[in-house]
């Protein structure tokens, strides 16, 4: 079982490493922090069903639109994902067990200021009334400018939080937003355009997009997601439980 965890792991590492390397090749002003991608994963379950892990805070730094030439969007990512350990020992698949994800985007100023302007956490809850299987809720995540600040020591930020008084309730059905799912998002929404998108980036984010099917997501055990009229519609009708 050492062995399966340590093949886990490492399957996860090697996707943080493709986004690393596609985003290098798409735009080489756009980052990953930390570049030790081993010291963000911490073990909080191990038995012989599943391996879980919280992945700690990390930063994409990018361009705000694929034709910009500075990059001043910080998103900072932080979350968990649980893996199937069986699942994975018979078919080396890694197969969604559980996750949840937090997100904070910051736009930094050229003089300093840090604007909070988007925070949201993604969730799974599979059989609960009135919530979404998969789900996004707004929230602010101020707390994650001091990620940010840490990346420029020799310069104090002036964080504003532009996501104060927000309605924190509306819980907005969503695919699965574990942590790669929304490093895939974030790639496609600062990097990828169809008016300067060229085909060498287009392959590149194609490759991208089979290096990130190899996680299978968490609704092959909701069966209500498994049946006919849902499979051919995806309308979040198909999200909520029936009481």
């Amino acid at each position: 079982m050492a062995n399966a965890n340590y093949k886990i792991r490492m399957g996860l590492v090697e996707q943080l490493e493709a986004v690393r390397d596609a985003i290098s090749r798409l735009n080489n002003s756009a980052t990953v922090v930390p570049s030790d991608f081993q010291a963000i994963f911490h073990e909080t379950r191990n038995d012989a069903q599943v391996v879980e892990y919280e992945i700690r805070p990390f930063m994409l730094i990018m361009p705000e639109r694929a034709d910009d030439t500075t990059a001043e969007m910080h998103i900072v990512l932080r979350g968990r994902i649980g893996i199937d350990k069986e699942h994975f020992n018979q078919h080396r698949q890694l197969r969604t067990v559980s996750f949840a994800t937090e997100v904070g985007y910051f736009r930094l100023k050229s003089d300093g200021t840090l604007q909070h302007v988007f925070g949201a956490h993604y969730d799974l809850t599979e059989n609960e009334i009135g919530h979404p299987a998969f789900h996004a809720q707004l929230k602010h995540k101020f707390e994650f400018a001091d990620v940010v600040q840490k990346e420029y020591t020799g310069q104090t930020l002036d964080p504003k939080n532009l996501m104060e008084n927000l309605l924190k309730t509306a819980r907005l059905p969503s695919a699965q937003m574990d942590v790669f799912s929304l490093l895939l998002q974030a790639v496609a929404d600062h990097l990828m355009s169809p008016e300067v998108s060229t085909d060498e980036d287009k392959k590149v984010f194609s490759g991208l997009l089979g290096k990130n099917k190899q996680i299978q997501g968490r609704a092959y055990s909701i069966p209500r997601l498994q049946e006919e009229s849902a499979v051919v519609c995806y309308r979040s009708v198909h999200w909520y439980p029936i009481p």
